[in-house]
């Protein structure tokens, strides 16, 4: 996509100019998203998401809520590419990165702490691993040095030379002290791996960040701190969680996953929760009120001697078996809800 710039001399050195175009993107003000279009998620019959259409922008927080099983987790693994929609895409922002929350606490075991939150951001590790792999050769030659050379161009242009600092202070924020940042992962508990892998999720500011539980095993000042972190963030973030505090903290807008249906609210899950009881409210007297007109209809009925029996009773059936129906469609309605409320 990018074409390279050569320096004046007899070795053409080549500048890879991807490194710095997406920060000159955003500089004139290209506007990044992850868009999902039609998408559908199916496994057999089931079919957990249809037609879903959305767009996640920069700045803004995305709390993803649902009954258990509704495919909140199945839908931050469809965006992070991890599993494959039946139908549909989702596309990121050119060059943009995104980071998701790890949940295997022992992929990381045979590396130093340090090195498990430098690994979060791929390309910074991949160039720091090739350079001090060229530093270590014993027979250093002339290509190696321009390679080197290049190298260093990229690692200074990600602000490699504060990696290690940047990624301290994210641990320290999470809870881990000094003292274990260049142990090795498999000597740590499994709460402070939580812990490091969530630094690891959130270390090189990712463009796109997903977190699935990022509470779980946290005390109260670690959450505290993760919600600062969160809330002063410009970039897009999808969350779930079923910690209410966090989620009313942090989301500036609510993805309900209902009924294979997936609807954006604007607001946290407190403003989602008032007007989705409102609604169920509403509901409720509407059937109320049909209950209350079969009643009334039956008394008319009843009023009415010059009606045949078997007329009045085909009529009378007719109407129960439609009250029967709305009297089943609230109670189901009252149990979804109270399920979709429900922690996991």
């Amino acid at each position: 996509m990018y074409n390279k710039l050569y320096a004046a001399g007899s070795s053409k050195k080549s500048i890879d100019f991807s490194i710095f175009a997406h920060s000159f993107e955003k500089l004139i003000g290209i506007q990044y998203m992850i868009t999902v279009n039609n998408l559908d998620v199916q496994f057999g019959k089931r079919i957990l998401f249809q037609d879903v259409n959305m767009k996640f922008t920069p700045g803004n927080c995305y709390g993803i809520i649902g009954a258990n099983g509704a495919g909140k987790s199945t839908f931050l693994r469809v965006i992070s590419k991890q599993l494959d929609p039946t139908r549909g895409s989702v596309t990121l922002g050119p060059g943009e990165r995104l980071s998701v929350l790890s949940q295997d606490h022992f992929a990381f075991d045979e590396h130093t702490v340090m090195d498990t939150v430098l690994m979060g951001h791929t390309t910074l590790w991949e160039v720091m691993s090739e350079k001090n792999a060229l530093y270590e050769k014993p027979d250093f030659s002339d290509a190696d040095g321009i390679r080197v050379s290049e190298l260093e161009e990229k690692f200074a242009e990600m602000e490699g030379w504060n990696a290690e600092s940047d990624a301290a202070n994210l641990l320290s924020g999470l809870g881990i002290a000094e003292e274990y940042h260049y142990s090795m992962m498999k000597d740590l508990s499994g709460k402070q791996k939580v812990r490091i892998l969530l630094a690891r999720a959130l270390f090189g500011q990712p463009d796109n960040l997903l977190l699935d539980e990022p509470t779980n095993d946290l005390d109260l000042e670690t959450v505290s701190w993760l919600e600062n972190y969160l809330s002063n963030s410009d970039h897009t973030i999808l969350v779930v969680s079923h910690d209410r505090h966090f989620l009313d903290s942090v989301c500036t807008h609510t993805v309900d996953i209902d009924f294979g249906k997936l609807q954006m609210f604007a607001g946290n899950y407190s403003f989602w929760y008032e007007s989705s009881q409102l609604a169920l409210r509403q509901q409720q007297n509407q059937n109320k009120k049909a209950e209350e007109k079969k009643k009334e209809l039956e008394e008319f009925i009843d009023a009415i001697p010059e009606i045949p029996v078997i007329v009045r009773d085909n009529i009378k059936e007719d109407a129960r078996i439609k009250a029967f129906d709305l009297k089943k469609r609230m109670l189901y309605d009252i149990k979804e809800f109270g399920e979709d409320n429900e922690g996991e």
